[in-house]
């Protein structure tokens, strides 16, 4: 007959054997902030599901949108692409915050793949110059992670991009975490703007175009920075009652307007 410290012995080797998996953890989270002519945050982050927080001290509409950059390119000859106005073809959109108002926060998730990545506000001065052509612009590298990656956001709302296009579900007022998939042909974007009582989204564009004098009818309050075709992420917003409108403002490459003009607007109730 066995000892029993012998069968102390085996059924620790059992259960050895069949521990439990590490339990995948929650997303961590990057903070970003901008003053309006620079952009700070974390140089290192690790890969996986992650909640970027943007906070905007500046003066103007401001965004932390990423790009990952192939791994035979710097961020130098990113900026070199950025003052010769071009969109590099070596740069993936994966997503960020798509813009938020003065003294505002603002914050989406993506899924980080590593590599080396660059933040930055890509919208337009009153110069028609990105910000992240004079200086709004960042870079981290993302490394592996030891571990479990962090589990995907769950949602409580859906929204598809398309060609040119939005297919979303109906929100109401308060907090909402909706979940954005590109399924287009090229980069897309979802910008959330809340509507001042009255205005339109057409009203609201045009208030945003060149010569435009006055502030526009309506705010930024976030939403999804351009994220490649096939790439998913979330949104993390509250809502107040009333008028609200999707918008893309990604340009199209064949014919150069932006993707609004082509009929990527989706106003709606809340």
């Amino acid at each position: 007959m066995r000892s029993f410290p012998a069968l102390a012995s085996i059924l620790a080797l059992v259960l050895a054997g069949c521990s439990m998996p590490e339990e995948a953890p929650a997303p961590s989270s990057l903070t970003f902030t901008s003053d309006g002519s620079s952009i700070s945050g974390p140089s290192q982050a690790e890969e996986g599901w992650t909640r970027i927080v943007f906070v905007n001290d500046g003066p103007g509409i401001d965004q932390a949108a990423l790009y990952r950059l192939d791994a035979d390119r710097g961020v130098e000859e990113f900026r070199a692409a950025l003052a010769l106005g071009e969109a590099p073809s070596w740069a993936v959109a994966a997503g960020g915050v798509a813009g938020a108002m003065p003294g505002a926060r603002a914050v989406a998730l993506v899924q980080l793949e590593p590599g080396t990545h660059v933040v930055g506000s890509f919208i337009p001065g009153a110069d028609g110059v990105p910000g992240a052509a004079k200086g709004l612009l960042a870079s981290f590298d993302v490394v592996g992670r030891e571990g479990p990656l962090p589990r995907e956001p769950t949602s409580d709302a859906e929204m598809t991009m398309v060609d040119f296009g939005y297919n979303a579900s109906a929100l109401g007022k308060g907090m909402h975490s909706v979940r954005v998939a590109n399924e287009g042909s090229q980069p897309h974007e979802a910008v959330l703007v809340a509507l001042a009582p009255g205005a339109d989204v057409e009203a609201f564009l045009a208030a945003m175009g060149p010569g435009a004098e006055g502030p526009p009818p309506g705010a930024v309050v976030g939403g999804l920075a351009p994220i490649a075709p096939g790439g998913h992420g979330y949104i993390e917003l509250e809502l107040a009652e009333g008028g609200h409108a999707w918008i893309c403002f990604v340009e199209d490459p064949a014919s150069h307007a932006p993707h609004f003009a082509l009929g990527m607007t989706d106003p709606f109730q809340a």
